[in-house]
């Protein structure tokens, strides 16, 4: 349980410093405004292996972005997944490791996930709940629903259909899937079924509800 309560509380944290910031509108959410306030300076440079990289020297701390990044929602997201492990006071890498992927311990609810922590925080931030409300009621649940948010935040579609199916009060899901097959799933606290990596997109009646992300922008 302690994965799951890790989680609850990055988004606790995150919900306290959109309130401390005097959040009330989407275009409030100035995710360098916030790093800058929180005493984390954002630079663009060289950087390998990953998007983004928080860096705490004796004197300052610093979020390297890749030059890579140009997509400024993936930027965002990665800025503000950096400053969840900071605020969140996550330990450091070693620098060998640094810009390698960093496994996480899935299915061992004893142990934290500092990734998903991360994540949770960034989703709460740029999507926060006291915003996201106005989205909960939308029926039905589509894509168009899903580019709505993504564009109102400012965010991926990928970070904006988990966010809008964890905040949803329809029974939906977000399903990433290849090749016909599930490879992970969002749901809501509603939906009916438990949607298991490895099942076949559309060859059980209960998947019926589940809207993929594939195809999107919407044209």
């Amino acid at each position: 349980m302690r994965r799951l309560a890790g989680i609850e509380h990055a988004r606790r944290v995150a919900a306290r410093l959109v309130d401390d910031f005097g959040v009330s509108r989407p275009e409030h959410l100035d995710i360098e405004g916030f790093a800058a306030r929180i005493g984390v300076n954002i630079v663009i440079g060289k950087l390998d292996g990953a998007n983004a990289q928080l860096v705490c020297g004796p004197s300052n701390v610093y979020i390297l972005v890749s030059d890579r990044v140009t997509d400024p929602a993936v930027q965002r997201f990665s800025i503000a997944h950096e400053l969840g492990h900071f605020v969140l006071d996550h330990p450091g890498r070693p620098a060998a490791e640094l810009c390698a992927p960093t496994p996480s311990p899935r299915g061992d609810s004893s142990q934290r996930d500092h990734e998903c922590e991360a994540n949770a925080f960034a989703a709460a931030l740029l999507m926060p709940a006291i915003l996201m409300k106005q989205h909960a009621s939308i029926s039905p649940v589509s894509m168009d629903a899903v580019w709505l948010v993504a564009t109102t935040y400012r965010v991926s579609c990928l970070a904006a259909a988990i966010e809008l199916v964890r905040h949803s009060r329809e029974p939906c899901a977000a399903v990433f899937s290849k090749r016909g097959i599930v490879r992970w799933a969002a749901i809501s606290a509603v939906f009916p079924f438990e949607i298991e990596r490895g099942a076949k997109v559309g060859g059980r009646r209960d998947l019926q509800a589940v809207f993929r992300l594939s195809g999107y922008p919407p044209k």
